[in-house]
């Protein structure tokens, strides 16, 4: 795929990514049908991007969208690259988030989304910071800090999609 010799976004050489990792990103792009591009980079350029964890999607503004590996951190990539396409399916606005909000509500239940969403906040912050042993002030802070960055109060959702997603 077109998007693998591109070192724009890092300087993750093709050759120390994975066959398996190359060939899912290429499958997963044609899925999309020029939705999105996936790119590979290395904690560094992560890190510039702000990026903490395993990878981002990043909408896109007049182009495609990204979706960002980070190939140093992503312990499973195929998985790690159907999560962060799943949350480029679950923003295409030919999804009707609705219906997939009502499934999930009625599959976890009010109480269960809520406590989704507090494990995913305590994980991130946890991954940003490096520290395991975060109190309950601070992840509620953090799910206010995701909310506002994400400027969409239903984020837990979009993540809750991308894990279904990737378990496929």
């Amino acid at each position: 795929a077109r998007h693998l010799n591109d070192t724009e976004f890092g300087n993750t050489k093709l050759s120390s990514i994975p066959e398996n990792l190359r060939q899912k990103a290429a499958d997963m792009e044609l899925l999309g049908g020029g939705q999105y591009e996936i790119r590979f980079i290395d904690d560094a350029k992560a890190k510039d991007l702000g990026i903490s964890g395993q990878g981002k999607y990043v909408a896109g503004r007049g182009g495609a969208d990204q979706i960002l590996i980070n190939t140093d951190k992503a312990k499973n990539g195929e998985t790690t690259i159907a999560h962060e396409v799943g949350h480029a399916i679950y923003n295409n606005p030919l999804i009707d988030k609705s219906g997939l909000r009502s499934l999930f509500d009625v599959v976890y239940n009010d109480e269960g989304i809520l406590a989704r969403q507090r494990e995913y906040a305590e994980k991130d912050l946890s991954d940003r910071i490096g520290r395991k042993d975060l109190t309950p002030d601070e992840i509620d802070a953090h799910i206010q800090e995701i909310t506002n960055e994400r400027r969409n109060p239903d984020w837990i959702y979009s993540e809750l999609f991308g894990e279904h997603f990737a378990d496929l």
